[in-house]
C-alpha cells in the first residue's frame, strides 16, 4: 500500500476511534498536526503514524506469530524526531486492523522510529485505556 495512502487511512481510523471515544475530533493536516482533538483539558494536536504489520523471518521461515508494526514517529525528509511545539499527542495506528494506540510525546521524544510487538494491537480496550493514560500525563 502506498505511504501516502496508509497514511490518510490512518487519519481516519483514529478520527473514528476518537469519535467512538466520545472526543470531537477534525482532520486538518496542517504542517505536523493530522487531528485536533477537543479533549476535557482543551484542544490537542495529535499526529498520526501507521503501519501494516511486517512479520519476522529468518532465512526462508516465517515467523506470524512474531510480527511487528515499525512507526516512523519523525517528520522531514531528514527524519527529525517530534518536539513540542508540533504535537501533543502520537496515534500510532495499526491500519490492517485499524487498531489505535495513543502515547504522549513524552514517549517518543528523541526518536526516529518505534517497532511494537503486533500482539499489542489485539488488547480489548487499546483505544479506551491509551487515551485515558495520555490524558492523566498530560493533567500532570
Amino acid at each position: 500500500m502506498h505511504n501516502i495512502r496508509r497514511g490518510t487511512i490512518g487519519e481516519l481510523v483514529c478520527a473514528l476511534r476518537l469519535m467512538k471515544l466520545g472526543v470531537d475530533c477534525q482532520i486538518i493536516n496542517f504542517k505536523s498536526v493530522d487531528i485536533i482533538a477537543d479533549t476535557r483539558i482543551g484542544p490537542m494536536r495529535v499526529q498520526v503514524k501507521s503501519s501494516m504489520q511486517h512479520q519476522v523471518s529468518v532465512g526462508k521461515r516465517v515467523y506470524k506469530d512474531d510480527g511487528y508494526y515499525h512507526f516512523c514517529v519523525s517528520v522531514g525528509g531528514k527524519k527529525n524526531p517530534l518536539t513540542p511545539d508540533m504535537c501533543d499527542i502520537v496515534a500510532l495506528v495499526a491500519t490492517d486492523v485499524e487498531r489505535v494506540k495513543f502515547v504522549t510525546l513524552e514517549q517518543v521524544a528523541r526518536r526516529k522510529s518505534i517497532r511494537t510487538a503486533a500482539r499489542l494491537f489485539t488488547v480489548p480496550g487499546l483505544e479506551e485505556d491509551s487515551w485515558e493514560s495520555v490524558m492523566e500525563d498530560l493533567v500532570r
